[in-house]
C-alpha cells in the first residue's frame, strides 16, 4: 500500500472545520496571559450578640452556636437576591460571606435581603422559634424552653463593598490571594486591602438586629435611588475608625426599611407594631451605647450643639460632600465602572464547590423487624414534607463509618452498627445501592444506601422534632403500603423491600 503523508501540500490545501478552527482559537487564547479585571465584590457579615454570656447559661452552648450558624448559612442560601454568596469565613461566632456584583442595580435588592435576614433571624430567636431547628437530640424538651426563656442571643450585621483584583492595577483595588491547604485540593482564598479592613473595623459600631452599611455601598445605593435613600440609611454618628481615613470622621450608617422588616414579621409569624427608624429603639437602647445615645439625643434637640453641621445627617448631603472633602469621587466613579458596562461572568473562585457524596442509612430494629424512617421538614429545599431515611454528608478528614454513626446519633438519637464487608481487611460499610437525586443546573447529589442495626432503638422515644425531620417512626413491612409514593422520596418503598427481603442475610436467621 503506498505510504500517505498527514502533511497536505499546498494543491490539496482542506479548509478546517469551524469547530475545529474555534478550539485552536481558545487553545492559543488560554496560553495568553489573561488581562487582570477588577471586580466589585460586596462583603457582609453576622456576628452573634451576647455569646460570652451565653455560654455561662447552658453547658450545651456549642449546640446553640453551631445550630444558629448553620440556620444564618441556610437563610442566606434562600436569599434570591443573594444567590451565588459564598461563605468567605468563620471566626468564632461571626460568618462572613462574599457576594460578586455586576451591575449596582444589585446592590440595594442585596442589602435589603441581608436586613431581612438579620430582621427574620433576631425575630426567630427573640420568639423562641430559633430553637425548634436544633436537630441536635442531646438537648432535651425540658431544657429549650428554659433557652427559649433566657432572650440572651441575637445577631448584628455588617456590609461594604470592594474592588477586588488579583493585581495592584488601580489604588482603590484590594488583593485576592490564594494558599494552598493541606487538607484538600480546595485552596484557602484571602482578601487583602484598605476596604477589607474598614469593614472589618465597622463591625464595631452596630449591635442587636442592626445593619451598618459602609460609605461607598450607601454612596452608590443612595445615588441610584435618589430621594427614597433618606428613608433607608440613617446616620447614627460620626467616629474615628483605627486605619481608616486617618482618622477623620466617619459616618456610622444604619440600614432600615419597615416593608422589609413587615415581610420579616410575617416570615416569623410575629404580629409586633411595624415603627420608624426613631422609634425603634429599646427602652433601655442607648445605656452604655454612646453612639445611639447622642442619635437620640440629637432628635430632642431642637437646636443644633453638634461639630458636625446638621445637613451632614442626611446620607445625600453626606455622601455629596464627603466625597469632595476626602478626594472620593474617583474611588466611587471606579465601582460604578466596574459594575457596568461590559458583559461579566459571576467569579465562583471564592470557594469551589467540592463534590458531596450523601450516605444514607436503612436503620433497623433487629428484634421487632422494624425500620426507621423519617418525615422530611420545612427547613428542607427539597421534598418537603415525604419520608425518607435521613442522610450523612461524608467528610474527608473523617473516617466515613465514624461520619454516618455521628449523624445518626445527632439528628435521632440512636446508636447504630453499620453492615460491613468481613471479607476485607479494611472493613466498610456495604452499600446497598447508589442513587442521584437531580439539583439546580444540571447536577446532581450523589449518594449510596447503607443498611446498619439500631442498639438502642428505644431512644427514639425521646425524639424532639425540628424544621429539618419533622417526626420519626418505626415500621414493619406491611406497614409500608400505607404509605403513598407521592408521600416518599424517590425509591423509598423499593429500598425500603429490598432490606426486608434480605434481612436474614444482613443480620443472620432467627434462632
Amino acid at each position: 500500500m503506498a505510504n500517505s503523508s498527514i502533511l497536505l501540500d499546498n494543491e490539496e490545501k482542506t479548509e478546517i472545520p469551524a469547530a475545529v478552527r474555534l478550539a485552536q482559537q481558545q487553545g492559543f487564547l488560554s496560553m495568553e496571559k489573561q488581562p487582570v479585571v477588577p471586580v466589585a465584590k460586596l462583603f457582609f457579615s453576622f456576628d452573634i450578640v451576647n455569646s460570652t454570656v451565653y455560654k455561662a447559661n447552658t453547658v450545651n452552648w456549642p449546640i446553640i452556636i453551631k445550630g444558629l450558624l448553620d440556620y444564618i448559612r441556610r437563610c442566606v442560601q434562600r436569599e434570591a437576591d443573594l444567590q451565588g454568596a459564598s461563605l468567605w469565613r468563620v471566626i468564632g461566632d461571626e460568618m462572613v460571606f462574599v457576594y460578586q456584583i455586576i451591575d449596582k442595580r444589585e446592590l440595594y435588592p442585596a442589602v435589603d435581603a441581608i436586613f431581612r435576614i438579620t430582621q427574620r433571624v433576631s425575630l426567630s430567636i427573640r420568639t423562641g422559634k430559633f430553637f425548634n431547628t436544633l436537630e441536635e437530640q442531646k438537648l432535651q424538651k425540658a431544657e429549650i424552653e428554659v433557652l427559649k426563656s433566657q432572650e440572651i442571643l441575637s445577631i448584628k450585621a455588617a456590609a461594604w463593598i470592594a474592588a477586588i483584583s488579583k493585581e495592584m492595577k488601580s489604588p482603590y483595588d484590594n488583593i485576592q490571594t490564594e494558599y494552598e491547604s493541606d487538607g484538600s485540593n480546595i485552596p484557602i482564598v484571602e482578601y487583602l486591602g484598605r476596604d477589607i479592613d474598614t469593614g472589618f473595623r465597622l463591625k464595631a459600631y452596630t449591635q442587636r438586629r442592626r445593619l451598618i452599611v459602609s460609605f461607598e455601598l450607601a454612596c452608590l445605593i443612595a445615588e441610584f435611588l435618589e430621594k427614597e435613600a433618606e428613608n433607608l440609611f440613617y446616620i447614627i454618628d460620626y467616629a474615628k475608625l483605627k486605619g481608616v481615613w486617618n482618622r477623620a470622621l466617619y459616618p456610622i450608617i444604619w440600614y432600615y426599611k419597615k416593608e422589609t422588616l413587615k415581610e420579616a414579621n410575617e416570615l416569623s409569624g410575629t404580629d409586633e407594631e411595624i415603627l420608624d427608624f426613631k422609634d425603634s429603639f429599646y427602652y433601655d437602647e442607648a445605656d452604655g451605647n454612646e453612639l445611639v445615645e447622642r442619635y437620640i439625643a440629637r432628635q430632642r434637640r431642637k437646636d443644633n450643639q453638634e461639630i458636625i453641621a446638621s445637613q451632614m445627617y442626611k446620607v445625600r448631603t453626606m455622601c455629596k460632600k464627603i466625597c469632595v472633602d476626602r478626594n472620593l469621587k474617583g474611588k466611587i466613579e471606579y465601582l460604578k465602572n466596574i459594575m457596568g458596562g461590559n458583559v461579566q461572568i459571576k467569579n465562583g473562585d471564592d470557594r469551589p464547590a467540592p463534590l458531596k457524596l450523601h450516605c444514607a442509612v436503612v436503620c433497623c430494629d433487629i428484634e421487632n423487624k422494624k425500620i426507621l424512617i423519617c418525615k422530611r421538614g420545612n427547613a428542607k429545599e427539597e421534598n418537603c414534607g415525604k419520608w425518607e431515611f435521613g442522610c450523612a454528608k461524608a467528610r474527608g478528614s473523617q473516617h466515613l463509618a465514624d461520619t454516618i454513626k455521628e449523624y445518626y446519633s445527632e439528628k435521632f438519637g440512636v446508636d447504630i452498627e453499620l453492615v460491613l464487608d468481613e471479607s476485607r481487611d479494611e472493613k466498610q460499610p456495604i452499600p446497598l445501592a447508589i442513587y442521584e437525586v437531580p439539583i439546580d443546573a444540571g447536577a446532581t447529589k450523589k449518594g449510596i444506601i447503607f443498611v446498619a442495626k439500631v442498639k438502642n432503638p428505644q431512644a427514639t422515644a425521646q425524639y424532639r422534632q425540628n424544621d429539618e425531620h419533622s417526626s420519626i417512626k418505626w415500621v414493619k413491612q406491611e406497614e409500608l403500603e400505607k404509605i403513598a409514593e407521592e408521600n416518599a422520596v424517590t425509591d423509598f418503598h423499593n429500598t425500603a423491600n429490598i432490606v426486608f427481603e434480605k434481612w436474614n442475610d444482613l443480620f443472620g436467621k432467627d434462632d
